[in-house]
């Protein structure tokens, strides 16, 4: 009976560990390492990954935790934005923060664009998602963005 009550016991601590340990927050160490990952399964250019790791870092400043910035990041790279289009999101993030953007606001912003690269069949050649936030939506010529 001992025995039964000892193995119930380290049961729900080990079911109690492992709940505490999936709510942890990742580091920014951990989510670039898993960026790494997806980065080398996609098989991305260094062009293409130094457009995602700065897609990253811009939602990162923007106030996203790290599992929250990586999760919108590789949900991008699933839709098949790449160089261009993680630029222009990098550059959408900075500038709507610094306008003073809400989080919310901020990831509806990077949804809409991963909606709209789902609508166009998200190519990957580096044209600019369209959509509400997309090339319309404050562009200036060359880069697409606002300087």
């Amino acid at each position: 009976m001992k025995k039964m009550m000892l193995v119930i016991a380290l049961l729900a601590a080990g079911t109690m560990a492992f709940a505490l340990g999936a709510r942890e927050s990742m580091t920014e160490d951990e989510a670039l390492a898993a960026l790494e990952l997806k980065i080398a399964e996609l098989e991305l250019t260094d062009e293409e990954a130094a457009a995602v790791r700065e897609a990253f870092y811009a939602l990162e400043e923007g106030g996203f935790q790290a599992r929250q910035a990586l999760r919108l990041t590789e949900d991008c790279l699933d839709e098949g934005l790449r160089t261009a289009e993680m630029l222009q999101l990098s550059e959408q993030v900075r500038l709507r923060t610094k306008d003073g953007d809400s989080l919310e606001k901020l990831e509806e912003m990077v949804r809409e664009r991963i909606r709209t690269a789902a609508r166009t069949g998200g190519n990957g050649k580096g044209q600019a998602p369209g959509g509400a936030e997309g090339v319309g939506a404050g562009a200036g010529p060359g880069t697409g963005l606002k300087p």
